[in-house]
């Protein structure tokens, strides 16, 4: 009778260990390819997303699908949307401007592909970085206002400080990094050694903070001198963010999920051996959200870098996620899917001056 009753034991425990874990998916939504730019959030709640089937979307909390609109090409960049228009560029050279009924206001052509996201100014101006080495500076009635010619390529999205200047990078082998004014004007520039393709993050103090591709994290005061610098095993493609005790976090080519604190020192690194281009982003009540090429997002505490949960995917994630208040996190994915889960976090960290790739849920470039 003995064996009996350890049988019964040990299938007992089994039955516990292998019980499943319950799934976070609140509902995923197919495309007809990779989707891999980032949504932003509508004063509503309407997710906006673009993917490589050329269509740019609006969404519903609830997943479905309100309405779709269609380019000649990919649509890989964020929409930056101010509650009555959303811009975006698509690799067709266009930059369109559609009201959040779906209505195209305008377009306008460059000469080369858009792959990063637009940022709005408070005025309504809308500064476009595209592949033909431009920065577009484009009114609310799509004219343009001017135009600086970047040294390369602008691969990342500009960031649109307080008193209305504008910071981004370009991919040229100096790395050059700009602040220029409302009006065009250089304010200064620095070259930071490796091509740029990430979006600028603003600190509450007014620090700048820029990741490069051969593997640096630098921090920069608001003249542009560099206070400090990171330096990883790998290129990074990701963007960084803030938490609201000024700690950045960011991914890397070398499979890590990294927290530096203000001074310029690791607080932990969580590694996932598979590239990481994703951002992460900061959530309420201290969770960190990214996804990887390990086809997989991931929830992790921002105090330690201990793994809260991870949910598999179909595919590579190199989309970044924004978590909407009811704390559900919208992130795409190379599988051609717009995934919700369900998160502990109640919208993003609210007083972090930079918890999201694009500043806030709009994705404006700025807070």
């Amino acid at each position: 009778m003995r064996w009996i009753g350890g049988l019964l034991l040990l299938s007992l425990l089994t039955g516990c260990r292998d019980q499943p874990v319950a799934s976070r998916l609140r509902w995923k939504l197919a495309f007809g390819d990779v989707v891999a730019a980032p949504p932003v959030l509508g004063p509503d709640g309407t997710i906006y997303v673009g993917s490589h089937d050329h269509t740019f979307c609006a969404v519903s909390p609830a997943g479905q699908r309100l309405w779709s609109r269609q380019a000649k090409d990919f649509f890989h960049a964020p929409a930056a949307g101010d509650g009555q228009r959303l811009v975006v560029g698509s690799f067709d050279q266009q930059v369109y401007c559609y009201n959040t009924a779906g209505e195209q206001l305008w377009a306008f052509p460059t000469s080369e592909r858009i792959e990063a996201g637009a940022a709005l100014g408070s005025d309504g101006t809308a500064y476009v970085p595209g592949l033909d080495d431009n920065l577009h500076a484009l009114g609310s009635d799509g004219q343009e206002r001017w135009r600086f010619t970047a040294a390369d390529d602008i691969g990342g999205s500009p960031a649109v400080l307080p008193d209305g200047s504008i910071l981004f990078g370009d991919k040229s082998r100096r790395g050059v990094l700009y602040k220029m004014s409302p009006a065009g004007q250089v304010i200064w520039s620095r070259d930071l050694g490796s091509p740029i393709f990430c979006s600028p993050a603003l600190g509450a103090d007014g620090r700048v903070y820029v990741t490069t591709m051969r593997g640096h994290l630098l921090a920069l005061d608001r003249s542009g001198q560099e206070l400090w610098r990171f330096t990883t095993e790998a290129s990074i493609y990701s963007s960084p963010v803030l938490d609201a005790a000024g700690n950045v976090y960011f991914s890397g080519y070398d499979g890590g999920i990294y927290s530096v604190d203000p001074q310029g020192q690791q607080r932990w690194k969580f590694l996932i051996y598979t590239r990481v281009g994703s951002s992460p982003t900061v959530g309420a009540n201290g969770l960190i959200y990214v996804g990887a090429d390990s086809r997989a997002v991931y929830c992790l505490a921002a105090a330690d870098g201990k793994l809260v949960w991870k949910e598999e995917v179909g595919g590579y994630v190199t989309s970044s996620g924004v978590l909407s208040p009811d704390g559900t996190l919208y992130i795409g994915c190379d599988d051609g899917h717009l995934y919700a889960f369900r998160t502990d976090s109640p919208g993003l960290e609210s007083s972090s001056a930079w918890p999201f790739l694009r500043g806030g849920p709009a994705g404006l470039g700025r807070r």
